[in-house]
């Protein structure tokens, strides 16, 4: 996906979640049409550790896994 993110336009949808040991994640997912199976597809990216949820916060981590 990584590849056609770099020429489609795609989008993204990040969620909190709180885990049993309390700590807070950060989910982050891809969407974009796939042109060869003709439908959206929506792929996982990462779920990174984010306790402050800032917006600073979670653009950082947002920034971190899409680098």
């Amino acid at each position: 996906m990584t590849a056609t993110c770099q020429t489609q336009p795609f989008g993204l949808l990040c969620d909190e979640s709180t885990t049993l040991q309390k700590e807070k994640e950060l989910v982050i997912l891809a969407r974009q049409y796939d042109e060869i199976s003709l439908e959206v597809v929506t792929k996982f990216i990462d779920m990174p550790v984010c306790n402050v949820g800032t917006a600073d916060s979670v653009f950082e981590k947002l920034a971190t896994s899409l680098t």
